[in-house]
């Protein structure tokens, strides 16, 4: 009777750390999906802008500024976008409040200089290194060429704040059965937290993987008592 006892608790105890596994991993691929998605939506909205330099009637700096204003309303994360011709010199900006630093980094950054020059020669649209602005805040540019006539003659640069970034994407999904946290480029940019829970360290779960062309980190750690509720349903 002993050893049946013993055998059925081992079953339940596997199926129960199944079961929270499977939840993890499914919080993690879920995440993980959405940053994926929304950081190539950002390439096309800024691609969209580009585009309109080829479009019938050339819009003039005023057009240009007030789409750029209503990007940096519609989609949290962008604090600054700009317009930076080929000899990296800023032809307009538009800023979101407080971001004054961030329109002076735009190009004076060796991050986004690099991304600039690597948008020119391939044609193609990148994300730049994480790079710091004047008030030491993590950000990071997406960086799209603009043609006219087949040329480039300049890019769109919006700069993104990581960690409003990822809340606006992840932050209102996450729910009270894991502790998530993303770092980019080896930087923590977002933190979900169970305030009642202290997260177990040899429970989390570690995944990486790539996004834009940037290196992403995720740690995912259940609940204690989230863990609690699989034993107890068991």
């Amino acid at each position: 009777m002993a050893a049946g006892v013993m055998a059925l608790w081992y079953v339940i105890d596997k199926r129960a750390h199944e079961h929270a596994g499977s939840s993890t991993e499914h919080s993690i691929h879920m995440n993980e999906l959405l940053i994926q998605q929304d950081a190539d939506n950002r390439r096309l909205a800024l691609d969209r802008l580009a585009s309109r330099s080829v479009t019938a009637g050339a819009p003039t700096q005023a057009d240009w500024e007030a789409d750029a204003d209503r990007y940096l309303q519609d989609m949290p994360g962008f604090v600054a976008i700009a317009w930076i011709d080929t000899d990296l010199n800023i032809g307009w900006r538009a800023i979101g409040r407080r971001e004054e630093q961030v329109g002076a980094a735009v190009t004076t950054s060796a991050e986004v200089r690099s991304a600039v020059k690597r948008a020119r020669e391939t044609g193609k649209q990148v994300f730049s290194d994480v790079f710091t602005d004047g008030n030491g805040e993590i950000r990071v540019a997406v960086i799209v060429p603009v043609f006219h006539h087949s040329d480039i003659e300049g890019v769109i640069a919006g700069v993104l704040n990581p960690g409003q970034w990822m809340d606006a994407v992840i932050g209102r999904l996450q729910g009270t059965d894991h502790h998530v946290q993303i770092l980019l480029e080896n930087h923590s940019v977002f933190r979900h937290d169970i305030p009642t829970d202290v997260p177990d360290p040899e429970k989390v779960l570690t995944h990486d993987f790539a996004a834009g062309g940037l290196n992403w980190t995720m740690r995912v750690t259940p609940t204690t008592s989230f863990l609690s509720a699989g034993h107890a349903d068991s």
